[in-house]
């Protein structure tokens, strides 16, 4: 069974995804500084119409849009290829077996997100932090102290996470409580793992509590003089919601409906799920005793001391999906580190403990070296001779908002939002991490963030990971009206995108600011 990693109890979807299938074709990419139409070939063997409806996928119709099928489920999944040894092995509980993955540990936390006394759960981790005026950057590594060290930092999470950090002065409609004060996070809880090691097989990482010291815990007040702040120590800064100009209805058929005129809402539009959100430190203002008050030195061991390490530890981002990179698909392992609510045996959804999970089976039997592979199978493949690259739209739109017809009851009341899902996905080998885990980090042995974890299946024992970045493919008429759009959530700048990372931090915060991805500025990357 497949379930979107749910934010909260209020919302777990389940729905098959399988793959896509056609006639080969030219993939079309642009740079992310450059958008001109510059031809890269990769020629990818695809499926014909009637095979896509026979495996339940996204067909087109005689309009040339897209007929997408609703409401899948596991029953639909058959001939699962186990042929990598993954079958009946869940992921890797309470264990960590590798350098990266400590790495991984000390970057990423999980999330709670209180709302009217409800908890919302997720994972989230270190994606940037602002750097400081006058402190000059060492490819080495940094020398901030306590007097410097940077106090705005930013973490990613999915948007089906994020969208429950409400806030009354959010920059989204979504998460803004100007109307309804009442509505907003009171606090959020981070939790992360004191000082990984490689090994402790003993179960030392299996459950996090109040009693297990190998877990620290973060309660951060977002709330001033028994009212929601209004200028709050965590707020969100990207979410990606609608983050294309263009709508899917322009290519689909059979949208879910909206049964209603929902305030704000004009059509079902496209989501990415992946969001940032910010943390300053400098805003709080129930710091720890033992950091003395100092925004600096509760940010620095908050942080790991990220900030200091080398260029080459850090994480970066690619400068290319792995749609232009076959040698790294076939080549390369991906690492994923999370905090389900869930432990492998099932546990009870409602408890606030979490559980460290890596995508590496419980198995004695594995290299313990390496990340996880691509997955093969034609249930999570666009292409037949390409593993592990999804393309969401032909093979699963229909995640989680959009299980429902969308009513105004619903947004109120439950906060679904009418979006469906849109973009390329990496699936990777025993990734079906539980509730909880939505937002966990997926990258590569090289230090490379390809992709956010944001949905499991528990049948064929894989993750599923929205691609940060996709440069698109034109289809050539094989699926109607619909191709591939290109996008980049981070920088921005394809002429279909709407919004990115980079382009609200400049919304927010002008142009001059810099950060530790755009260390030359917000326009000079």
């Amino acid at each position: 069974m497949l379930k979107i990693k749910s934010r909260s109890l209020k919302f777990i979807s389940s729905c098959l995804i399988t793959s896509l299938f056609v006639l080969p074709f030219i993939i079309s990419c642009s740079s992310k500084k450059d958008n001109s139409n510059a031809q890269i070939e990769n020629v990818y063997e695809t499926y014909s119409n009637s095979e896509l409806k026979n495996n339940k996928l996204s067909t087109v119709g005689s309009n040339r849009k897209l007929d997408i099928v609703l409401g899948r489920g596991a029953d639909d999944i058959y001939d699962a290829d186990f042929s990598d040894g993954r079958e009946n092995k869940s992921p890797l509980l309470g264990e960590i077996v590798n350098e990266q993955y400590k790495k991984l540990a000390q970057i990423s936390f999980s999330v709670n997100f209180y709302n009217s006394g409800a908890s919302y759960l997720g994972t989230a981790w270190i994606l940037d932090y602002q750097l400081v005026d006058g402190v000059n950057q060492n490819p080495n590594g940094n020398s901030y102290d306590e007097t410097n060290y940077p106090t705005k930092w930013y973490l990613a999470t999915n948007t089906h996470v994020m969208d429950d950090l409400k806030v009354v002065n959010s920059i989204y409609k979504e998460t803004n409580t100007s109307l309804q004060p009442s509505k907003s996070t009171t606090k959020a809880i981070f939790k992360k793992i004191n000082n990984p090691e490689i090994g402790n097989g003993n179960g030392k990482y299996q459950q996090s509590s109040l009693n297990n010291s190998a877990y620290e815990i973060f309660d951060i007040s977002l709330v001033e003089n028994g009212q929601p702040s209004s200028n709050p120590a965590v707020t969100p800064i990207f979410l990606g919601f609608d983050y294309l100009k263009s709508s899917p209805n322009e290519f689909i058929n059979n949208l879910p409906p909206m049964v209603d005129k929902v305030p704000g809402f004009d059509t079902i539009e496209e989501m990415a799920d992946f969001s940032v959100f910010e943390i300053d430190f400098e805003k709080i203002t129930d710091i720890p005793s033992q950091f003395n008050n100092n925004p600096h030195l509760f940010a620095r061991h908050f942080s790991s001391n990220y900030a200091n390490w080398s260029d080459k530890e850090q994480f970066k981002i690619p400068d290319s999906s792995l749609l232009k990179n076959k040698e790294k698909v076939e080549n390369k392992t991906y690492y994923a580190l999370g905090f389900p609510q869930e432990a492998a045996n099932g546990g009870s959804h409602i408890t606030d403990n979490v559980y460290l999970y890596c995508n590496k089976p419980q198995s004695d039997n594995f290299d313990k070296s390496k990340g996880s592979h691509l997955v093969k199978e034609r249930h999570y493949n666009t292409f037949k001779n390409q593993r592990g690259l999804f393309d969401l739209m032909i093979g699963s739109p229909d995640f989680g908002y959009a299980l429902n017809p969308i009513n105004s009851n619903i947004v109120s009341s439950q906060g679904i939002v009418p979006y469906i899902y849109q973009g390329l996905a990496y699936v990777d080998q025993n990734g079906d991490m539980k509730g909880g885990s939505s937002g966990s980090i997926f990258v590569d042995e090289d230090n490379y963030i390809y992709g956010i974890h944001f949905a499991s299946d528990f049948t064929a024992h894989v993750g599923i990971n929205f691609a940060l970045r996709s440069e698109g493919y034109d289809y050539k008429g094989a699926y109607g009206k619909y191709n591939l759009q290109p996008y980049d959530l981070i920088y921005g700048g394809y002429i279909n995108q709407k919004q990115s990372y980079r382009e609200q931090l400049i919304k927010l915060y002008g142009s001059k600011i810099k950060t530790n991805i755009f260390k030359k500025g917000l326009t000079g990357y």
